[in-house]
Formats: structure tokens, C-alpha cells, sequence
């Protein structure tokens, strides 16, 4: 049954059906908040503001929605608004793929990635630092473009007073990439450029944090394969999804609501979800044979040499 109804909610015309009965409902719902928040002991939490109260529903109510019917977002190649910044990127040859990044299914492909503020030219930039960055998004959502990324581009830009350029990766949403298809997507394209290792800063959020650990043991794993860039920063990064699912198999709810964040707790308990670990089945109730094991050190903590910086922040306010 339940694979019936994820079936008729992931394709037309149920999708759409799902699409226009959500906005309806969640326009309802809305109006309902803006009123039941204005007591603050009916906020989530009392410190939060009125604002974050209406907020935090929203987002849960359209994380929802979209876990329900898992969209595919559309992997584009073509220059776009970007114009001259967007470039394509041509795969490795064989002998840089080894070991965790060697699929027989999973093969390496074109992607692209967005120049900020202008492309990087050799002559005018040797001084600078250039910063690979990727993405946030549970590798299921976001780009590297100016609408997804430029925001944090720009802050990078403004106090580096470096180049960025954002990697347009491919997501596990699209079921033909699965993981590694993320890792066999980075760092490399910038060395074929002529930029020194020690001019290249590793950055990523959420999701793209882990995928910077993931590079950064993939190549203390493979020792002499690429240099090591200079650093590493880590903004609120994901750092061991494994973890949260054997949490949730196999601890108690009131102990996995303590560990989450609230935004996520709607799911907690649901079958069918976007699946926020890189490249497993589109389900957080795990097959008995999910692609992509647990206990894949890539999935989890551990890097290399290069100097880390870290930010988080505290999931629940401190009581």
C-alpha cells in the first residue's frame, strides 16, 4: 500500500493533484499561525520571535509537501543568467577515480559550476584565494547559480576577498545519481586550471559541509593522488548522517525528537521522505538492503591535514 500511494503522489497527474491541494491547505494553515503565535506561550520555544514561530511551521509544512512528492530538480548544463561566469566540467580520467569513487553504476559525468564575482583569469589572481565551495540542500535540493548560491558567495567574497567558484554537483534525487556521484565531482577541475593547492579553501554547508569531509578523507585515503588543498570551512555542516539513521532505527521518539531539530520532527516516524542521507532509498524506513551502508565512512566525520574551521549552533535554545 505504501508503495502504491508513493507511486500515484511522485507522478502525473497525482503530483499535481498533491501541488494544488498542499497551497490550499497551507494558505489556511497560515492564517490559522499568524494569529495562534502572537502569545509567546504558544511558541515553540518562548525565545523565539514571532516571526521565527510562523517561520519554522512554514518550512516544516513545505518540507512536507515536498517529501511527499519528491521532485527532481532539474540538472541544467546551459549558461543561463550566468553567462560567462557558468562553465561545464568534463569528467577525470579513470585512474583518479579509486576505490569509494569506483562505481559500476554510478559513472563520472559532466557538471557545472558558477564563477563569483568573474571567472578566475591566472594573470590577474595569483595572490588571491580561491574557494571551492558547495552547496547546502540534504543532496536533494540547490544549485551552484547566482539564485541558490550568490548570497553566500558574497559574504565569502566581502571577507576573503577571494574568487568562488560554486559546484553545481549532481543530487541524489535524480535516482541515476546516487552516492559517490557528489564526490567524484570536485576539487580536481581547479587544479586542471593552474591553481595552486595552496591557494584553494575548501567550503561547504549543511549537506555540502559533509561532502568537503568526504573529499578531504577521500584524498587522505588516497595519499598522492591530489595534493591536499590549504583549508577547510565547515558552516553548520552535516557531519555524520549515519548516526541520525541509526538513531531514529533504533532509539526511542522521545530521545530521537531531543536529537533533531524541531523543523524535522514532523517527519519523524513517516515511511516516506526525502531521504537526507547522500544517495540512500528515497525512504528513511530503510530497505533491508539500502544502497548505500550506514556505516560508509564517507558518510560520516574523519578528514585529512589540511587546517579546518567549523560553525554550528545549538539545534534547541539551552534551558
Amino acid at each position: 500500500m505504501a508503495a502504491q500511494k508513493k507511486s500515484l503522489l511522485t507522478r502525473q497527474p497525482g503530483k499535481t493533484i498533491w501541488v494544488i491541494l498542499a497551497i490550499i491547505l497551507t494558505i489556511i494553515r497560515l492564517s490559522l499561525w499568524l494569529t495562534y503565535f502572537i502569545p509567546k506561550s504558544f511558541r515553540q520555544y518562548r525565545t523565539r520571535t514571532y516571526c521565527q514561530a510562523v517561520t519554522n511551521e512554514l518550512l516544516k509544512e513545505i518540507l512536507y509537501h515536498l517529501s511527499v512528492i519528491q521532485p527532481v530538480v532539474l540538472f541544467l548544463l546551459n549558461p543561463g543568467a550566468e553567462k560567462e561566469r557558468f562553465t561545464t566540467i568534463s569528467p577525470a580520467k579513470d585512474s583518479l577515480y579509486r576505490g569509494v569513487t569506483q562505481d559500476s553504476e554510478v559513472r563520472p559525468a559532466v557538471i557545472g559550476g558558477t564563477w563569483f564575482p568573474s571567472p578566475y583569469r591566472s594573470e590577474d589572481e595569483q595572490e588571491k584565494k580561491v574557494v571551492l565551495h558547495f552547496h547546502g540542500g540534504a543532496y536533494v535540493m540547490g544549485d551552484g547559480r547566482q539564485r541558490e548560491s550568490g548570497y553566500g558567495a558574497g559574504l565569502l567574497i566581502k571577507h576573503m576577498c577571494a574568487t568562488v567558484f560554486s559546484v553545481q554537483y549532481r543530487l541524489s534525487s535524480d535516482q541515476k545519481c546516487p552516492f559517490p556521484a557528489a564526490l567524484q565531482d570536485a576539487y580536481r577541475y581547479l587544479l586542471d586550471q593552474g591553481i595552486s593547492p595552496l591557494s584553494i579553501v575548501l567550503s561547504g554547508d549543511s549537506s555540502g559541509g559533509n561532502l568537503v569531509i568526504a573529499l578531504l578523507r577521500y584524498l587522505s585515503d588516497n595519499k598522492g593522488l591530489l595534493p591536499n588543498p590549504s583549508a577547510a570551512l565547515l558552516w553548520s555542516p552535516s557531519v555524520d548522517l549515519a548516526a541520525a539513521f541509526r538513531s531514529e532505527r533504533h532509539r526511542g521518539q522521545q530521545e530521537l525528537q531531543e536529537r533533531f531539530p524541531d523543523l524535522l520532527q514532523p517527519f519523524l516516524g513517516r515511511k516516506r521522505r526525502y531521504a537526507v542521507v547522500y544517495g540512500a532509498d528515497a525512504s528513511i524506513h530503510l530497505t533491508p538492503s539500502p544502497p548505500v551502508r550506514l556505516g560508509n565512512p564517507y558518510l560520516g566525520t574523519g578528514w585529512g591535514q589540511p587546517s579546518s574551521f567549523a560553525t554550528t549552533s545549538s539545534s534547541l535554545p539551552k534551558t
